[in-house]
């Protein structure tokens, strides 16, 4: 059985980590897999994914000072002498890796591209906006630091082709192949129909990190108006992160915490959306947006503002994209209300499968 070591810069309750986890489900049986993570700071799937080895660079009970100050020291550090220090550092120090994959950008692109197994095929997925949204390079002492780590890589996967042109336009003459992520459909299904507190109320759902990029402030302006007119109707957002006392203020300067509520992280959101009217999402930026399709799964419609990841998703289902204001999510909601909005079941895993399986040579 060959041997594949990912690298990750967390665990944490995001869309690409819940893919990772999905990956690491569907291929266990056929690699012989290690995960390597950066942080083991917010470590939510860590405690669920299950018969694979995981090791941590920075632990847990670290101060996190001590995290912020070795991320400055490592931007400016070398990837060879990255990769050796947090590698051999490991529970996977002796190891020999068949397959190396950076399964995010930043630090975990970084730490791969440094890697003195001359054998290994290496392996890169990008899941953010290259053009809006490109936070990996403050891993990076400067942009050709970068560009240096990505040409590093045999082969270089994107999960939409909305994300292509973006990150070729920032690193001129790369090749990037497109192999979206990896959806449990059976699992949605199964945990969609779990029993739910009651909610006599009907609601529109969120669901997302509680950070800048999800843009949750639109959201919350747009349903306030909304309300207004359709006052029968609630906002549920699901959802942990920096900005929640923030946006709990937000929701109380504006008296409407009667009608929207934060309803903090969730391990089954699956229940959530099969149960609401809709789903909105408010993003600036989003490269798959997983959230979308496990909508569509439970037959839910949506409303996007326009990412990398609506455009992608509507090519297999019906998704009302609008402008990035508040006008324009109002009237995506109302479309909602009035059931112009319909949705088309789609199957994605067979062509993904079959495209991992060429990148990694399993016949």
């Amino acid at each position: 059985m060959k041997k594949m070591l990912i690298c990750v810069p967390s665990l944490i309750t995001g869309g690409a980590e819940k893919s990772l986890y999905n990956f690491i489900n569907h291929y266990k049986n056929k690699f012989e897999i290690s995960l390597l993570v950066y942080s083991e700071r917010n470590n939510h799937y860590g405690n669920i994914i299950k018969d694979i080895k995981i090791d941590y660079f920075i632990k847990k009970e670290w101060p996190f000072f001590f995290e912020k100050n070795i991320g400055r020291i490592f931007r400016i550090l070398p990837a060879k002498l990255i990769y050796k220090i947090v590698k051999k550092t490991s529970i996977f120090k002796r190891e020999i890796y068949d397959i190396e994959f950076s399964y995010l950008e930043s630090i975990s692109t970084k730490i791969i591209a440094g890697s003195d197994n001359k054998y290994s095929k290496k392996v890169a997925y990008i899941h953010c906006d290259f053009g809006t949204h490109w936070y990996s390079r403050k891993s990076y002492l400067n942009y050709f630091e970068e560009y240096k780590c990505y040409k590093k890589f045999d082969n270089i996967l994107a999960v939409s082709s909305e994300q292509v042109q973006p990150f070729i336009n920032r690193f001129p003459g790369m090749e990037v192949s497109v192999i979206p992520n990896i959806i449990n459909e059976d699992e949605i299904l199964l945990k969609a129909e779990e029993p739910l507190e009651v909610h006599n109320t009907p609601y529109f759902c969120a669901v997302g990190r509680l950070e800048e990029v999800k843009n949750y402030k639109l959201l919350i302006d747009a349903f306030y108006e909304f309300h207004k007119i359709y006052s029968n109707y609630n906002l549920m957002i699901l959802g942990e992160g920096k900005l929640f006392e923030e946006l709990n203020n937000y929701i109380s300067e504006l008296k409407a915490d009667k009608y929207i509520y934060l309803v903090g992280f969730k391990e089954n959101p699956y229940k959530y959306i099969k149960n609401s009217v809709g789903l909105i999402q408010s993003s600036h930026s989003e490269s798959f947006s997983y959230v979308l399709a496990e909508a569509a799964i439970l037959g839910i419609p949506s409303v996007s503002t326009i990412t990398q990841g609506s455009k992608f998703m509507s090519k297999y289902f019906t998704i009302k994209e609008v402008e990035h204001n508040k006008e324009a999510l109002i009237e995506g909601i109302k479309e909602i209300v009035d059931k112009k909005i319909d949705y088309v079941t789609f199957k994605l895993n067979e062509d993904i499968e079959s495209k991992f399986n060429e990148i990694f040579n399993i016949e």
